[in-house]
């Protein structure tokens, strides 16, 4: 009814401004027209009065003018446009213009002017002026609002009746769609219909309303399907899943996510998250919700304590929701209790700590051992490497005291193969992989069993075939690996045998192969099997053997360890017993330097001039610092013969002290010292008297160098140490 009176109101109000407007401006056409007739009679009678300048004849032109009840005044000027005559003769003259304006018409707010000549023969005499008021205009412009409103106001009153009487019709249709819609949306029962209330346009629109109600009633039936299943399965899995709006509001939680909160998923649905998580977890997790609302998706782990429950680690997954055009609207959080794994990893890092202080300990223990293993061992090898070598004694002298160092230098042989097989297994053995030739360093693994191989009269021959014999690797522990094959291919040699050592290129990937070939005992299969097995002896040492050989059977495990850090392989072939045995080595080879040429085959360990040189070093001034005294008393006695003077400590303070007496040139000391160590001992005296040292002691392992090294140590000697390794360090250090 209201959209029917609005419009009807405006048809009505449109159509009588219109008629209005018109009307008003035929009015005021027809008022111009009866002014301009009046102006042109007017002008045509006062020609002679205005010629012969008679005022009164003029006037009386004038007066005929008051048969027009809106005429306000009337002038004439003369030809030089000054004021002839005026009506009404009282009008005020300052009211009238001046001088007469152009030929033509004016409309003013409340009134119409107009100027007309006034013309005799084509003889322009003056000019006639009119002023009229416009309150006819105004009369009937009242006239016509008020006949407007009463056909407003009749016209109203039928629309008013009309839209009555087609409201039935019309608006209880869409009255009645209106109502079912509320209750929809008020009940959410898809099931309601609206009643079809006529077969016009309003029926189709029931028809298609209700049909619409159809489609949704069967998506939401499918949609309810599919949010029980859904809800089934996020239900059941075992994460924490919920979905938050920008303002931390709830819109689905599934069950976990609500039981690790003591609620319920309707209690959690529409609350904010500080609510459910405590105001505490929700500052604690703001800035990463935040960084999920930039758009980011956000990993991370905390720990959070939710109100009145235990302290848990979770896993935290913030996944932005976008809306149509892209923007964030939302985010997904995906919870992982992880509190078992960080317990466990915790378990784990409590029993890491444990492994590594056991691991320190073991290598503390290991350093110790050995310390306490070569230390005794030190002052027997000393003295028997000196007496050996003595060609002041007997023959038979010597040759007892030869068998002594011999045994020495196997003990201790036998305590390094256990440390080194304890650090390689445990991954404690650093290399110092450097480009070299092989050569060398095999000839000298050669010349270290030289001896032994004299005593049984072993042969030994070299063929070099290799083009190159660049590799890259530890020269140390390369030595390490040969001596070890060489010395076991010495021990299983019979006296009178022969063993080869010859190198091979291998194509086409270029890698260096050592061959090392006996004529000794052989091995069988099953020996061959395990030879590289540590403690394995062969069936020469088995229940019904001898143990003929001794050993630990360390050696060739060793190797076989050593040659796998270098990125190599080591393998042995043999027929059977007694058939000899051919030990085959293999390097990675490296790019060739320069021309290489075979060094000259071993003959002996000191380089030449060795003994004049050190006669040019007597008179030199060693301190001795050894707080073992066995060791302390053979060193300063093997030292005095050899032309130094030594002066002896047992301990830090009293090497210091000697050093600020006397002029020292060297120093030796051991590393373990009751009052300190060798380390910060060689430090000092490096520092403040640029002093240089040998280290003597009973810690060899790899770190224990290093440290030496950087102490100011130039040299570093394990004990037991042989008075030729002694005499070469000291050549060396002066």
């Amino acid at each position: 009814m209201a959209v029917i009176m609005l419009a009807s109101l405006t048809v009505l109000l449109v159509a009588s401004a219109a008629f209005m407007v018109y009307d008003l401006v035929t009015f005021r056409r027809a008022m111009l027209r009866n002014l301009i007739t009046q102006a042109r009679m007017i002008a045509e009678n006062s020609t002679a009065a205005v010629m012969f300048r008679n005022e009164n004849d003029a006037a009386n032109v004038l007066a005929s003018l008051r048969a027009d009840p809106h005429l306000i005044a009337a002038a004439i000027y003369d030809a030089n446009g000054r004021l002839f005559v005026k009506y009404p003769a009282q009008f005020p003259a300052a009211d009238l213009p001046a001088t007469p304006k152009k030929t033509g018409f004016h409309f003013g707010k409340s009134d119409l002017t107009l100027f007309q000549p006034v013309v005799q023969s084509g003889k322009e005499l003056g000019t006639l002026y009119l002023r009229s008021d416009l309150t006819a205009v105004w009369q009937r412009l009242q006239l016509y609002a008020v006949i407007s409103l009463m056909i407003m106001l009749g016209s109203l009153l039928v629309a008013f009746w009309l839209s009555h009487l087609l409201q039935r019709r019309i608006s209880n249709p869409i009255t009645v769609l209106a109502q079912t819609a509320r209750k929809i949306s008020e009940q959410h029962n898809y099931s309601l219909r609206a009643p079809k209330l006529s077969d016009d346009e309003l029926g189709l629109l029931t028809d298609s309303f209700n049909t619409m109600l159809d489609r949704i009633q069967a998506s939401d039936s499918a949609l309810r399907a599919s949010e029980a299943q859904f809800r089934l399965v996020t239900d059941q899995a075992p994460v924490l899943l919920a979905h938050l709006d920008r303002d931390y509001r709830y819109k689905f939680v599934n069950q976990p996510y609500a039981e690790h909160y003591g609620r319920k998923p309707p209690e959690v649905i529409g609350k904010s998250a500080a609510e459910i998580l405590g105001p505490a977890v929700f500052e604690q997790l703001l800035p990463f919700k935040a960084r999920a609302l930039c758009g980011e998706q956000v990993q991370f782990e905390i720990e959070s304590t939710p109100p009145g429950l235990e302290s848990r680690w979770i896993h935290v997954v913030y996944t932005p929701e976008r809306g149509p055009a892209g923007e964030v609207i939302g985010f997904v959080s995906v919870h992982t209790d992880i509190t078992p794994r960080k317990r466990a990893e915790t378990e784990i890092e409590r029993a890491r700590d444990q492994a590594l202080a056991a691991s320190r300990a073991k290598d503390d223990f290991l350093a110790a051992l050995s310390h306490e293993l070569r230390t005794p061992l030190n002052p027997v090898l000393l003295v028997a490497s000196d007496a050996a070598g003595n060609p002041r004694l007997p023959a038979p002298t010597r040759a007892d005291f030869e068998m002594i160092r011999r045994h020495v230098e196997l003990e201790a042989r036998l305590i390094d193969d256990l440390l080194d097989l304890t650090r390689i297994t445990r991954g404690k053995l650093a290399l110092q992989m450097l480009p070299l030739n092989l050569l060398p360093v095999l000839l000298d693994a050669v010349a270290t069993v030289q001896a032994d191989a004299d005593e049984k009269q072993i042969a030994l021959h070299f063929d070099w075939q290799a083009d190159s014999h660049r590799i890259v690797g530890d020269a140390v522990r390369l030595r390490q690996i040969f001596w070890n094959v060489l010395k076991n291919a010495v021990k299983f040699t019979p006296e009178g045998g022969r063993i080869t050592v010859q190198t091979r290129c291998l194509v086409p990937d270029g890698r260096v192969a050592v061959e090392i070939i006996d004529t000794g005992i052989g091995l069988t299969a099953a020996e061959i099997s395990q030879v590289f097995e540590a403690f394995s002896q062969g069936d020469h040492a088995g229940p019904g053997g001898s143990h003929q050989f001794g050993g630990l059977g360390l050696g060739l495990t060793i190797a076989h360890m050593l040659v796998e850090l270098h990125s190599g392989a080591i393998r042995v072939a043999s027929a059977g017993r007694n058939q000899g045995a051919t030990f085959t080595i293999e390097f990675p080879g490296a790019a060739p330097s320069g021309e290489e040429k075979p060094p000259a085959l071993p003959g002996g360990s000191l380089p030449p001039g060795w003994s004049g040189a050190l006669r040019r070093k007597d008179g030199l001034r060693i301190l001795l610092v050894e707080d073992h005294e066995p060791t302390r008393v053979a060193l300063s006695h093997l030292l005095t013969r050899r032309h130094y003077h030594v002066f002896t400590a047992a301990s830090v303070a009293e090497a210091q002290a000697l050093v600020r007496r006397e002029n020292i040139d060297l120093v030796v000391s051991d590393i373990g010292l009751p009052d300190g160590n060798g380390y910060a001992l060689m430090s000092g005296l490096r520092d403040h008297y640029g002093l240089k040292g040998i280290a003597l002691t009973g810690y060899g392992m790899d770190q224990d160098v290093s440290r030496a090294r950087n102490s100011g140590f130039v040299a570093h000697l394990t004990k037991p140490v042989r008075v030729e390794s002694l005499e070469q360090a000291l050549f060396e250090a002066l």
